[in-house]
């Protein structure tokens, strides 16, 4: 490559480096301009890029707020919603511990129901237990007639009214069970009733624990219920941005936002900056910083300017050579040409001789077919001359 081509490379990479840092250069002059304390200057250009950077900084701060508002409004949110989980989870905790008291708590209440002269008010409660309790008397009194009646029988006969009795007491057994879950059924309906105030002692303080652990369980709805008015809220606020679901693509669209504001900003700064230099504002807005920032970018686009000029010098030279070189190739190929062309009118009259030979043979023949004159073998054509002189067609 010729020495002066990669000159050339070498100083256009250097101005286009020289011209990023200017433009970084006018960027930070334009920051430095908008920190300033000034309301006004007397450049109405530069008031109004001040003005746009006083309004994207706004829109800036505005966008920033919003994300800001919508993901503390969303950690709220998720805060509610982990006391809510926290709330199920102790309200079916409470509902368990006092589900286990109520086979205790029925068993106790029905041993009082049947102590007390007014049963019929309470007769709901215990209804299924007072079945059972009437299933297992007949199966007891089929007991006692089973026993009376092997007494006087024989051992054959008596091993079969034990099967018997096996029978009855497994049907007894059955009842007990059921009759267990029906004091559990009967402790859940009597625990909200005022059938306490009918009890004392250790029984009174299960109905006080069941009454306790109720109102816990009610404290604990009420607060859900509180807690999740309070997420609708929550959720009303993100609508007011636009939001009815996942707050993650709003967010971003935001973001994405603040990123054009900021990418608009540069480009205002840029312009603040160059405005200053070119106009030379150093009177109007009175800055060590910024008259030392004057003094380089200057200096870099006076360097600049001096490697233009080296450029184009370069520049011309090399265009100068590649025109003389090919101003002696086209004038080379231009006296080819001339050869080729002199040569080809040497063939044209050639070929003229042999068109007027050709005419005057067709007039002899014409005579002969007429009778004018006898037929006779027509001369010879004369010898091709050598039209390139012993060098060949090129």
């Amino acid at each position: 490559m010729d020495p002066r081509k990669r000159e050339t490379e070498q100083l256009e990479a250097e101005i286009a480096r020289a011209e990023q840092q200017i433009a970084n250069e006018c960027i930070s002059v334009g920051k430095q301009i908008s920190e300033l304390d000034h309301t006004e200057t007397r450049s109405a250009e530069l008031n109004k890029y001040l003005h746009s950077v006083r309004t994207l900084r706004k829109s800036e701060d505005d966008f920033r707020n919003d994300i800001s508002r919508i993901r503390d409004t969303v950690r709220k949110i998720q805060e509610l919603e982990t006391s809510i989980a926290e709330n199920d989870r102790r309200s079916r905790q409470i509902a368990k511990e006092r589900e286990a008291k109520y086979v205790e708590l029925g068993a106790g209440a029905y041993t009082v129901f049947k102590n007390i002269s007014d049963r019929d008010r309470y007769r709901p409660f215990f209804e299924e237990i007072l079945k059972l309790d009437l299933e297992i008397e007949r199966f007891e009194g089929d007991l006692k007639a089973l026993e009376q009646e092997k007494k006087d029988k024989g051992i054959l006969d008596k091993i079969r009214y034990k099967g018997r009795e096996f029978v009855v007491r497994g049907s007894i057994s059955k009842i007990e069970k059921q009759k267990m879950k029906a004091f559990a059924d009967a402790g859940a309906k009597v625990a909200d009733s005022e059938f306490g105030q009918r009890t004392a002692g250790e029984l009174r303080l299960l109905f006080d624990f069941a009454a306790e652990r109720k109102r816990a369980m009610d404290d604990l709805l009420q607060e859900a219920k509180r807690l999740r008015e309070e997420i609708e809220g929550h959720k009303g606020t993100l609508k007011q941005y636009g939001i009815d679901g996942k707050p993650d693509g709003r967010c971003d669209e935001l973001e994405k936002r603040i990123g054009d504001v900021r990418r608009e900003l540069e480009v205002m700064y840029s312009w603040m900056g160059q405005l200053f230099i070119d106009k030379d504002l150093r009177n109007e807005l009175a800055h060590s910083q910024l008259s030392a920032k004057y003094e380089i970018i200057s200096a870099m686009r006076q360097n600049i300017a001096r490697k233009r000029g080296q450029i184009s010098r370069l520049k011309a030279e090399l265009e100068i050579e590649e025109l003389q070189k090919k101003e002696k190739q086209l004038r080379q190929r231009r006296k080819q040409l001339e050869e080729e062309l002199k040569v080809k009118e040497r063939q044209i009259a050639v070929v003229d001789l042999e068109i007027h030979a050709g005419q005057r043979r067709i007039d002899d023949l014409k005579r002969v077919i007429t009778g004018e004159a006898p037929y006779t073998d027509a001369p010879p054509l004369p010898p091709t001359p050598d039209f390139y002189g012993g060098r060949g067609p090129t």
